[in-house]
């Protein structure tokens, strides 16, 4: 029978599973995550998410049912695999950090603790004081992992409570970042500026799934060269990349909005048609798939109702959209 450590501690409403057993290893003086996950008996912890949220409660004081909640839980939807978070489907698992966590310096200083939002791939500003989260020790270059010891030390031994705030990045990135937060129902600080809510239109209608898959097919591409291999793994992205992608989404879908038929072909060279196809045609929410086919529609593309979508390949399901006569596109004007 697992039997509780000395020191015992809740779990804070909004803090990452992962954050509260390395937190609540240091107060016992267990040797961090791998020690946590000697004592319950298993390989690792970094990737069991809810199956070892229960038995970490148990260890450390927390309520289980708590933990489970803030946890990510892997299953299976049409015999794909889909991860829930924070009360959200994702149909993407590469949606979530798992392996390349972030943190917020003020945070570790002021509260000493590791939000759960921020294993979202798309949060890369922290929603408490508007500066950008870091994913990388500044003092040893290399990324932050679940391996570290402790919540406030890299593994070089830095500090990382003690650097200090990071550039506040992007408006964008702060836009999607506190809408993520109202979406998901997490309080977040007022900010000194908000950009204009223009391009988050389009996200209003959308599942947080479906909105942040339009934003990594209008963001992901650097050039109308850039290529997307769309069988690729998608490996761990910095978060200075994240905040890149999301700028780009931001001017491309507002150029899609305000330019004409043809500047929204020109558009359409530098947008990762094959992700809009499929979240068009797979989306998660009515509005994911009206939203996405309302864009491709906008960028050029029509689609061939006829056709048979169920249980295609993105290379195929492009092949369902056509360049259409340049009256389709008038009533976008």
């Amino acid at each position: 029978m697992l039997r509780a450590l000395p020191r015992s501690d809740e779990a804070f409403a909004d803090e990452s599973v992962l954050g509260y057993a390395m937190r609540m290893a240091e107060l016992n003086r267990v040797n961090g995550l791998e020690g946590t996950a000697r004592l319950l008996g298993c390989g690792s912890v970094v990737r069991g998410g809810a199956s070892h949220a229960t038995a970490i409660g148990l260890l450390y004081g927390a309520s289980p049912s708590r933990l489970v909640s803030l946890a990510p839980q892997r299953f299976r939807r049409n015999g794909e695999l889909h991860v829930s978070l924070l009360g959200c489907e994702f149909s993407r698992p590469w949606l979530l950090r798992s392996q390349r966590p972030q943190v917020c310096p003020q945070c570790l200083t002021t509260h000493g603790y590791v939000r759960a939002d921020w294993d979202l791939l798309f949060v890369t500003q922290c929603r408490v004081h508007w500066t950008r989260l870091l994913d990388q020790c500044p003092s040893c270059k290399e990324p932050l992992h679940w391996r570290r010891k402790t919540l406030k030390r890299c593994t070089c031994g830095s500090d990382l409570s003690a650097i200090g705030a990071a550039d506040t990045g992007s408006c964008a990135a702060q836009d999607l970042t506190a809408w993520l937060a109202s979406r998901l129902g997490l309080p977040a600080a007022s900010r000194a500026f908000a950009g204009e809510r223009g391009w988050l239109g389009h996200l209003d209608a959308l599942s947080v799934d479906g909105a942040l898959l339009l934003v990594w097919a209008f963001g992901v591409r650097r050039t109308a060269a850039d290529i997307v291999d769309p069988g690729r793994t998608h490996g761990p992205i910095a978060t200075l990349e994240v905040n890149a992608i999301v700028e780009r989404a931001r001017s491309r879908l507002e150029a899609v909005s305000a330019d004409g038929a043809s500047a929204a072909q020109d558009i359409a060279a530098t947008v990762h048609v094959s992700a809009l196809v499929s979240l068009a045609l797979r989306g998660l929410a009515e509005g994911d798939r009206r939203i996405a086919t309302q864009l491709l529609a906008r960028l050029g593309y029509r689609t061939w109702k006829n056709g048979r979508l169920r249980n295609q390949s993105p290379q195929a399901q492009l092949e369902l959209f056509t360049f259409p006569p340049a009256s389709v596109l008038r009533g976008f004007e």
